[in-house]
């Protein structure tokens, strides 16, 4: 995996039982050599100790200049007066080295949740913007204070009160 600069190490670590698993909070084990303020090659060192034994391991990966980035929405219709927030986009750095990277730390701004119809939501890092189409839809309600009709296919007619009803008979 690679990062882009500035970025926070994001990193599950999970210590393995003969009986499972358990994934360790930040403060239960200790990371050296996860500097992302400088581009290039990085070993990290993982150290996890319990019960006077130290288990370390080491994993690798790059830090990479940004050049630009990219945005795509997870859902593009939303219905008016919901949130739209960083969670309903996956925003994507390209790199100095030409890869692609995915980022989390992002803003988003420039959207009116309560106006129907398609917006741009700015996306914005690390002093780059893009933007991305997004559509706010009026989804109508269902009105349950009248009666409701059904005809059925066999010509019979029955009308619900406001009620809910479980059984239909007919005359």
């Amino acid at each position: 995996d690679s990062y882009a600069v500035g970025d926070s190490l994001n990193i599950t670590v999970q210590v393995h039982y003969s009986y499972g698993f358990k994934t360790l909070s930040a403060g239960e084990y200790t990371i050296q050599g996860a500097d992302m303020s400088t581009i290039g090659a990085k070993v990290i060192t993982i150290k996890y100790t319990e019960a006077g034994k130290t288990i370390e391991t080491t994993l690798q990966t790059k830090v990479v200049a940004v050049t630009g980035i990219y945005a795509e929405a997870k859902t593009e219709r939303f219905e008016l007066g919901n949130e739209v927030s960083a969670d309903n986009f996956h925003v994507y750095a390209t790199a100095n080295d030409g890869s692609i990277v995915e980022i989390s730390e992002f803003s988003v701004s420039g959207l009116n949740e309560d106006a129907a119809g398609t917006q741009q939501a700015i996306i914005t890092y690390g002093g780059y913007t893009t933007t991305c189409n997004i559509t706010f839809v009026d989804i109508p309600k269902l009105d349950t204070s009248g009666n409701m009709k059904v005809k059925f296919w066999n010509g019979n007619v029955a009308v619900f009160g406001n009620t809910l009803t479980s059984q239909v008979t007919f005359p």
